[in-house]
């Protein structure tokens, strides 16, 4: 499970236990889990892949407003209403179609501040935007800060949010460990980062 699906799941599933399950699978667990599952992946077909978190958190909203109970919504409730909001601000699915220069594109957003998807804060391309040498350090420095701080607010868990953190430093020292033996030992150096030292969850 990818950081986005994580994320993603933790808010769906603390807003889903404020309604309760239609009644024909009350008494059945494994049908709830395979009901739950399935909502689930309504959102994460819909949801963009940055700036997720708030995207779901709109979704969710704008659903309650249509519902007449506090029973679970069906597939197609959920379904029309994030489509309707992918429309509305203009993203597209998490298989976004990206201009020809992906990198190029994330690089001219974080010099201009706007949000960009965590895979260019760690991992494979993360080290391939930094090897451009468009992105300093100290502007992913202060994302990557940004970044922690938004996952620790949107889990509720600081200990959960270090975990994560922990995931993405891994993924990101073996994207770095595959570009130097692809480039033949130069050695794409990411920032130095300790969360505590930048901002606050404020």
């Amino acid at each position: 499970m990818n950081v986005r699906t994580e994320v993603i799941a933790k808010i769906f599933q603390a807003w889903l236990k404020r309604y309760s399950p239609p009644n024909v699978m009350k008494n059945d667990a494994d049908v709830m889990k395979d009901e739950r599952d399935s909502l689930l992946r309504v959102i994460l077909k819909f949801a963009p892949s940055q700036d997720y978190d708030a995207w779901v958190h709109r979704a969710l909203d704008a659903l309650e407003y249509q519902m007449k109970t506090r029973a679970w919504p069906t597939k197609s409730e959920l379904g029309a209403v994030c489509a309707n909001l992918r429309k509305e601000v203009g993203v597209e699915a998490a298989s976004d179609n990206w201009a020809l220069n992906p990198v190029k594109v994330s690089a001219n957003r974080m010099n201009e501040g706007k949000p960009v998807g965590d895979d260019y804060l760690y991992g494979k391309r993360c080290v391939e935007m930094m090897a451009t040498g468009e992105v300093d350090r100290e502007t992913l420095r202060k994302y990557r800060s940004a970044y922690y701080f938004n996952l620790k607010h949107v889990l509720g868990d600081e200990a959960e949010a270090h975990r994560i953190e922990a995931e993405m430093i891994a993924k990101h020292e073996a994207a770095e460990h595959a570009h130097s033996q692809a480039t033949g030992g130069k050695r794409m150096v990411a920032p130095t980062y300790s969360p505590k030292r930048f901002g606050s969850a404020a």
